[in-house]
């Protein structure tokens, strides 16, 4: 099974990292792809801005700046993995490098067999 590990946060507290710790929370996410290599079927890091939602409104779509004007959080970033279950992939998700103030949140991917 694959689970989505998305890495949520403000961005505040990034921009306010010195070019030294930005440096270092690189160096330990590549640590963290060469540990679990076996396992990673994808990731990225997501920007903050400029985000758009999209949302249906009859036949028509409308189009708003943002995921949700109620909240500053955003996915900053995510991976994908391949795990058993759910609590295996809540174990990787505990190893991602991040911040005190952000959190992860570990999703199952939908595939043709669980239709």
């Amino acid at each position: 099974m694959q689970y989505a590990l998305l890495i949520v946060g403000r961005n505040e507290p990034y921009a306010a990292l010195s070019p030294e710790q930005r440096k270092q929370m690189y160096a330990d996410h590549a640590a963290f792809g060469e540990k679990h290599g076996s396992v990673l079927r994808g990731g990225a890091e997501l920007a903050y801005s400029p985000v758009k939602t999209v949302r249906p409104d009859g036949d028509e779509r409308t189009v708003t700046d943002g995921p949700f004007a109620e909240t500053a959080e955003g996915i900053g970033g995510w991976y994908l993995v391949e795990a058993d279950d759910i609590d295996t992939a809540t174990e990787y998700a505990k190893q991602i490098p991040m911040l005190p103030a952000d959190h992860i949140e570990v999703r199952k991917v939908v595939t043709d067999q669980d239709r």
